[in-house]
């Protein structure tokens, strides 16, 4: 991370398809972009109880405040 390799060699060793994968993450710039370009839906947590100053996306991605809230989330249609 944030290269994409290590996302794909994920994905590959558990023969997952990235277009149906996401992955939650708490880094914008490690995770979110890494995912992105390995092709997942990375999910944003921002979660209620870390206290610290979140930089903005400038790109849209689902964000959520605790795990209990992903499964709220459409992603996969």
């Amino acid at each position: 991370k944030p290269k994409r390799e290590p996302f794909e060699l994920c994905l590959n060793q558990l023969n997952i398809k990235e277009h149906k994968s996401i992955y939650v993450v708490d880094d914008l710039e490690n995770d979110i972009c890494g995912s992105m370009e390995a092709g997942l839906q990375p999910v944003w947590l921002k979660h209620h109880s870390v206290k610290r100053n979140w930089p903005e996306a400038e790109f849209s991605v689902p964000t959520i405040t605790s795990l209990d809230k992903l499964s709220a989330l459409e992603l996969f249609k």
